[in-house]
Order: structure tokens, then sequence, then C-alpha cells
């Protein structure tokens, strides 16, 4: 059992602190680590929602089906980067709409209906935005605060790693004002950390170029060294 609160605190926290202060710049990098674990706890919360009257099945069952759904998405999220994004919306959305569920007293199949209704949307969403910096700034950092804030929370036995899943974060830091309060500070750091790097990383080299307009430039440069 502590071998198990150990990892589990140790995995949310690393995954924490990378997306809250990295999350834009190493963006295409944890994009398959956000897979696995978005995996994982998708798993880990489907099961527990269907077996909820065998906690210890329910447990075993859902890491097994986690960890298949994690290595999907992470493969998944490596190789095609398009369906990285609508990945992406989909597991906030179902975050964010199992979330709103749980704390007003709707678990089970409720919670997982609204979260599939909030995955589509967002996900939509995903698919037809162009996803600005800012945007994935903000996303990365709220969701590494969570990951973060949970991982504290499994590492000091406020909650059983079992909880550690989708959308069953949220409602723990929601009870208290302290909780919601380091919440949106670390976030706020967080995104101000990353704007600060991308600003420092555009001086040196630019962020985005198009292969055209370099090709243009070099033809001019390239008629007037002849003529």
């Amino acid at each position: 059992m502590l071998l198990e609160v150990l990892l589990f605190s140790f995995l949310a926290i690393v995954l924490g602190l990378g997306l809250t202060f990295m999350g834009y710049a190493a963006f295409r990098v944890l994009l398959p680590i956000l897979g696995f674990f978005g995996g994982l706890w998708l798993g880990l919360d489907l099961v527990s929602n269907f077996a909820s009257n065998y906690p210890f099945l329910g447990v075993s069952l859902g890491l097994v089906v986690g960890v298949v759904l994690g290595v999907i998405f992470a493969a998944v999220a490596y190789f095609v980067y398009s369906l990285a994004i609508l990945l992406a919306g989909l597991i906030l959305g179902y975050t964010l709409g199992a979330g709103i569920m749980l704390p007003i007293g709707f678990g089970g199949f409720m919670s997982f209906m609204v979260g599939v209704i909030g995955a589509v949307a967002l996900g939509y969403l995903f698919w037809k935005g162009d996803m600005p910096k800012i945007y994935i700034m903000v996303i990365t950092a709220f969701a590494g605060a969570s990951a973060l804030i949970g991982g504290v929370l499994v590492l000091f036995v406020q909650i059983p790693p079992s909880q550690l899943g989708l959308a069953l974060i949220e409602p723990y830091i929601a009870e208290s004002w302290f909780w919601i309060l380091v919440w949106v500070v670390i976030a706020g750091v967080g995104v101000g950390t990353q704007y600060q790097m991308s600003q420092m990383a555009q001086s040196y080299v630019p962020e985005a170029y198009s292969y055209d307009s370099t090709v243009k430039e070099y033809e001019t440069k390239a008629k007037k060294q002849k003529s």
C-alpha cells in the first residue's frame, strides 16, 4: 500500500510540475505522457463507476484497463498530432463534465454520461480551434496544478490512490477555499513562467515559420547576390 501511494503521488507530482511550468514548451513531448495518464485515469474512473460494489476488483481491473488505454492514447498522441489535439480535448471535456456532476451528488452512470457529453463538446472545439499559445498555457497550467495538488493529497493520505483519477481531484479542491486559492496561484505562476520562457525562446528561435516564405526569402537573396 505504501509503495502504491508513493508511486502514484510521485508520478502525479512530476506530471503536475511538467504541465504547470513547461506545458507549452514541451507540449509535443508531454502529449504522449498526458495521453498515457489520461487513459490510465479514464480506465480507473470507468471501472470504478461500474464496479462500485467490488472495490478491490474495481481498482485491479481499472489499473489493467487504464494501462491498456494509456498505451493506446500515448501511441496516438505521439504518432498523430492532430488526433492528439482531439484526444486532449476529449480528456479535458470528460474531466470537466464528470467533475461538475460529482460535487452535486450525481455519480456513477450519470457522471459518466455528462462526462461523455463534455468530452464530445470540448473535443469538437479542440478539433476546430487553432489552439493558440495562451490557450495551451492556461490549459496545461491548470491541469498541472490539479495533478500536483492531487499528488500531494495522495502523499499525505488525504485521498486514496484510486481517487487520483479523472474528475476526482477537482471535488477535493472545491471543498476547501485554501486548495482553491493554491490551485489558482500555482496555475497563475505556471502561466506566467511559460509565457516568459516562450518569449525568451522566441527571441532566439522563431516560434513558427512558413516554408514557402523561407524559400522565397532565400531566392531573393540569391538573385541580389547574382546581380
